[in-house]
C-alpha cells in the first residue's frame, strides 16, 4: 500500500525502505507504473536467534513445526478467499498442511503422550 507520512492509502505503490529518509538518492517516481513512496524504518540487525514469545505475531519472529527445527515467519497476510489472517513462511520451516506450528518453539513430543498445544499458532493450510 502507499504510505506517505504514516498514512496509508488503498493504492500499491513500490515501498522502498531506507535507514534515513534525508539521505536518499533521486529515483524515478513510478516503477512498473505504480507510484514510488520511500518508507523511513531502520533495522537493528539479530545477532542471536529471536527466540522469544510474542503475543502480536509479525513476520521475522521464530517458529517451529518440530523441535529443534526453528524457522521465521515472513509476514501476516490476508487470504483472498475469505479475507483470514494467516501466516506466511516457507515449506522448510512449517512443512506440509495439516502438521502444527508453535511459536516461539515447538514442545517436546514423548511418545504415547499428547503435545501441549498452548504455543499453537495453528495448522499449516
Amino acid at each position: 500500500m502507499r504510505e506517505e507520512s504514516e498514512e496509508f492509502f488503498e493504492e500499491l505503490a513500490v515501498r522502498i525502505y531506507v535507514d534515513d529518509a534525508t539521505d536518499v538518492p533521486e529515483l524515478s517516481a513510478q516503477l512498473a507504473d505504480l507510484p514510488v513512496c520511500i518508507v523511513e524504518f531502520p533495522v537493528e540487525p539479530l545477532f542471536t536467534p529471536d527466540n522469544g514469545s510474542h503475543d502480536t505475531l509479525m513476520g521475522g519472529i521464530q517458529v517451529e513445526q518440530v523441535p529443534q527445527n526453528s524457522g521465521t515467519l515472513g509476514a501476516v497476510v490476508m487470504r483472498n478467499d475469505d479475507n483470514t489472517l494467516v501466516g506466511l513462511t516457507c515449506h522448510h520451516v512449517a512443512g506440509d498442511t495439516g502438521l502444527r506450528v508453535f511459536q516461539p518453539t515447538a514442545p517436546p513430543s514423548p511418545i504415547g503422550s499428547a503435545p501441549d498445544l498452548s504455543a499453537s499458532l495453528g495448522e499449516v493450510a
